[in-house]
């Protein structure tokens, strides 16, 4: 258990990482501060190593400097963060395996993931609330799922016409069991007709008329991404 701590890693001490946990049992982290050593790219507020256990972070702040402001580089147990500020990326390895990661009431700068799927992360009321992309008529569109639950794809200029949603460039692992809500927006001047990727699963042609934006929510498990209605 760590308790309202303030640590900075830096090159006085030897260290990159502020909080290195492997080979750990459950951690508990309470209003605590912990920055990975400033201007070095290898530095990370947490970083979550080969066989870590579960951890809890309430409160606090955690960053990453240049480097990410927290990591998962092994096989970690469940973690769940609350009201804590992350000034950083979270990253989750090409070489992480284990989840889930719950975030309640977080601002976190942004969400990497460098493995084939997306894990299990959770974003209850935190920060990103989603992404956004747009095209003109005759344009495409490759949402990313890492930004938060909305998604707002514009259909920008052009007139009537078609739109193409592609396939997200990474789909979550199988059994997560995670949902996104897709708004259509159409500013184009003209009827929309939006035409999805092969790996979505709709019931008919979506189609809207400018100032018309429906929206869509996708659950999205594995290879598919099915319309929940």
């Amino acid at each position: 258990i760590f308790q309202n701590i303030v640590h900075e890693a830096g090159a006085a001490d030897g260290w990159r990482k502020a909080l290195s946990l492997v080979t750990s049992p459950t951690c508990t982290v309470t209003n605590c501060t912990f920055e990975g050593e400033n201007s070095n790219a290898a530095s990370r507020g947490i970083a979550l190593g080969t066989n870590s256990g579960g951890l809890t972070v309430i409160g606090g702040r955690i960053e990453g400097s240049t480097g990410y402001a927290i990591e998962v580089d092994g096989n970690s147990g469940s973690c769940v963060f609350v009201g804590v500020t992350i000034a950083g990326t979270f990253r989750y390895a090409a070489t992480a395996t284990g989840s889930p990661f719950t975030f309640v009431g977080c601002a976190i700068s942004s969400i990497s993931v460098g493995a084939a799927t997306i894990p299990a992360i959770y974003l209850v009321a935190s920060s990103p609330f989603g992404s956004s992309g747009s095209a003109a008529t005759g344009g495409n569109i490759t949402p990313s799922l890492l930004g938060g639950q909305i998604i707002s794809l514009t259909a920008s200029g052009g007139g009537a016409g078609t739109v193409t949603v592609n396939n997200p460039a990474l789909l979550p692992a199988a059994g997560t069991g995670q949902f996104w809500d897709f708004a259509l927006i159409n500013t184009a001047g003209g009827n929309i007709t939006w035409s999805f990727g092969a790996a979505y699963r709709l019931n008919g042609a979506v189609t809207n008329s400018p100032g018309q934006p429906p929206l869509i929510r996708f659950y999205c498990d594995g290879t598919t991404i099915r319309a929940s209605a």
